[in-house]
């Protein structure tokens, strides 16, 4: 009886009152007719509390996501669907699915009735506005009575698990010359032809191109002999992200930590779907995730590692020198750096690497673009010094959208004279497009 009573609402509450309060004032004053108001008043609110308690409704929920991983901004669609395995339909049922406040308010629903041995099916939408790994649940239903006097909550335990990731923008497609292509199959580690003894030669077939022909084999073997076949190559590209929370400023999804998030989430998925083998290093040094091969798949897992990240308390920054050895493009987002620190990084690119670097502002003081690279304050001062290193880099502002920021790096003449750099020569392609140029891979039997 007391589980029955627990379970009655305020207004069942207060006609209850309202019941004891008649029974005692129609025996008071021995009034028949007021005692029979009395008790139908008590009995309509415990009458409901019993029914409602004690009913044997069997409710099981199934759930799903449309995705498990969405983009911060975008939307995703959660459904559900209330199955009724009793006998009994379930009338006025009232759900509300737990969701963290980073993906919005918890949505709410009411079921005029879920039929016996039936289902009912619910779906709402979610936009979540912040990176993260959440759970989306579990779903709560609470059972009414007709009159609303009573009230019976039951939970499920299922959840669903949603991966925010930062957004990826669309990069402009540039044609990169050199070995900066991605990959091939007769570019880079291609077999020399110079006559050098790592050069495993063999016989001639019907077919093979004379331009495969290894003279010098040909003229000791006294028959035609070519190079094997060449051997297919990918370009590897690394990406730093300046992971430091002392580096940034902002916070939420306008903060300059989440404007490179997203930065570095669209060039790695730009240069995955071009073929390129890409690791993306923190500010500490610290490899955040490898992608070794192009597909949907290793882009997940770069989206993945960058869902979950979180600025560092580190304060001192790191650039490492093995992480980025064998890189023919380096990718620097970075936060505010001291002369020391620029320079730390500037040392990073050497001979034909070619460096790419975006100086995020985090100062409102910030001048937007230093006249002749002379201001050497803050993000400006940054890129002017990397740019005296070698580097193409810009100072941008968490407001720019990224792919025009993309567009300034490889494109120098879109900025001005004041953000070119001087290793990186910009040319006009077959559609004017800017072009890096960069020396050929050499033949893995080439002299060094």
């Amino acid at each position: 009886m007391r589980a029955a009573l627990r379970a009655l609402t305020a207004r069942g509450r207060v006609l209850l009152a309202a019941g004891v309060g008649l029974l005692g004032s129609a025996m008071l004053i021995g009034e028949r007719d007021l005692l029979r108001v009395a008790v139908l008043v008590l009995a309509l609110p415990i009458g409901c509390a019993v029914v409602v308690s004690r009913s044997r409704q069997r409710l099981a929920c199934t759930r799903g996501l449309d995705q498990p991983r969405v983009a911060m901004g975008s939307t995703a669609t959660v459904r559900l669907t209330i199955d009724n395995a009793s006998r009994l339909p379930a009338r006025l049922v009232l759900c509300q699915d737990a969701v963290p406040a980073a993906l919005g308010p918890g949505e709410r629903f009411v079921l005029d009735q879920v039929p016996a041995y039936g289902s009912a099916a619910l779906d709402y939408r979610l936009r979540p506005q912040q990176r993260g790994r959440f759970a989306v649940g579990p779903l709560s239903v609470r059972l009414v009575d007709p009159f609303g006097l009573t009230r019976v909550s039951r939970s499920f335990t299922a959840t669903d698990t949603l991966l925010v990731t930062p957004p990826v923008h669309r990069l402009p497609d540039l044609p990169l010359a050199g070995h900066l292509s991605g990959q091939g199959d007769s570019r880079a580690g291609t077999m020399s032809s110079a006559g050098h003894d790592d050069v495993i030669p063999r016989p001639y077939h019907v077919g093979d191109e004379l331009r495969r022909v290894h003279w010098r084999s040909t003229a000791r073997a006294g028959a035609l002999m070519v190079r094997r076949e060449e051997r297919p190559w990918r370009s590897r590209a690394a990406i730093l992200l300046d992971t430091r929370s002392s580096a940034h400023r902002g916070t939420g999804a306008q903060s300059t930590f989440e404007w490179a998030c997203s930065a570095v989430a669209s060039v790695g998925v730009h240069l995955i779907r071009r073929g390129w083998a890409v690791v993306v290093i923190d500010g500490d040094g610290g490899v955040l995730v490898t992608a070794d091969r192009p597909g949907t798949e290793a882009e997940a897992g770069l989206l993945d590692a960058l869902a979950v990240l979180q600025p560092t308390p580190s304060r001192a920054w790191r650039p490492s020198a093995a992480a980025t050895r064998g890189a023919g493009l380096i990718v620097a987002v970075l936060g505010e750096l001291d002369a020391v620190e620029a320079e730390q990084l500037s040392r990073l690119r050497a001979g034909s690497v070619v460096g790419l670097a975006v100086a995020l502002r985090t100062d409102p003081a910030d001048v937007r673009h230093a006249p002749n690279g002379a201001d050497d304050r803050g993000a400006a001062g940054t890129a002017s010094r990397l740019r005296r290193a070698g580097w193409q880099a810009v100072p941008a502002s968490a407001t720019e959208p990224v792919p025009d920021i993309w567009r300034r790096l490889v494109h120098p003449s879109i900025a001005g004279p004041s953000v070119t750099g001087p290793s990186i020569a910009g040319t006009a392609g077959p559609s004017g497009a800017g072009v890096l140029r960069q020396p050929p891979a050499r033949s893995a039997g080439a002299p060094a």
